[in-house]
């Protein structure tokens, strides 16, 4: 009988050992996981140049950072976020170098950048593109340009005109402009110009005398001025052509 009594009440001790061991492991799994909770923003695509160094603090300016959750997402500005923290930047890609609160992009190309604190992570999105962008329009042997106002098209061909073209074009210089960047892309514009070689192919494409959006030159009325030229003799051109046909 007491062998029995014996048994029992260590099979009891063993039973409540196992049980205490797995409720002191849930707890300090749940304490554990807790610990590690981190809080991921995402925050929207930067454009930035090439070669130009950039603080953290200056990109973060206008800029909101973003999660979501189940009752949908929640949002803050960047700047409020990293601010008065202990934020570690760093890249995964060696074309991005970053030291301590600034970076630098080697080439063009997309990168994320993400920041670390102690209970938050910051994630952005670099779109870098060249600082001062070259084309080679050696070969373009016809031009088309369209009206941004009615969408009307006309086709350059003539040698000269589009020899002078392309020679104001790599002589404008274009610089990566980050105001520019950071207002987006224009609601409305004047004259779109796309370069071809003669199989058809595109080599070059500007918009309102401007690469992209986001580049700025000296040239700008210049070349403004010669693509409304160009435009406006084709057109009457062909509407002389048309008066010719019909009469």
């Amino acid at each position: 009988m007491e062998k029995w009594k014996t048994r029992k009440a260590v099979a009891l001790i063993l039973v409540l050992g196992i049980a205490c061991s797995f409720l002191n492991g849930t707890v300090m799994s749940a304490k554990k996981s807790k610990a590690k909770k981190i809080t991921t923003y995402k925050c929207g695509e930067v454009i930035l140049a090439d070669g130009v160094k950039y603080k953290i603090s200056q990109i973060a300016k206008g800029r909101n950072g973003w999660y979501w959750t189940d009752r949908g997402s929640v949002e803050h500005p960047l700047t409020k976020l990293i601010k008065n923290k202990k934020v570690k930047w760093t890249s995964s890609d060696k074309n991005l170098n970053v030291k301590g609160a600034s970076f630098t992009a080697k080439k063009p190309g997309t990168y994320t950048l993400t920041g670390k604190a102690k209970k938050e992570k910051y994630k952005l999105t670099l779109k870098v593109v060249s600082n001062k962008p070259k084309a080679d329009l050696s070969k373009v042997t016809y031009l088309e340009i369209r009206d941004g106002g009615d969408g009307s098209s006309v086709t350059i061909k003539d040698p000269d005109a589009v020899r002078n073209f392309c020679a104001m074009i790599s002589a404008a210089d274009y610089t990566f402009d980050y105001k520019k960047a950071q207002k987006g892309p224009l609601c409305g514009w004047s004259y779109a110009v796309n370069f071809y070689t003669a199989n058809g192919e595109e080599k070059y494409a500007i918009v309102s005398s401007i690469p992209g959006y986001y580049y700025s030159t000296s040239k700008y009325s210049e070349i403004h001025a010669y693509t409304a030229k160009l435009f406006n003799q084709e057109k009457e051109a062909q509407k002389i052509e048309k008066d010719r046909l019909v009469g």
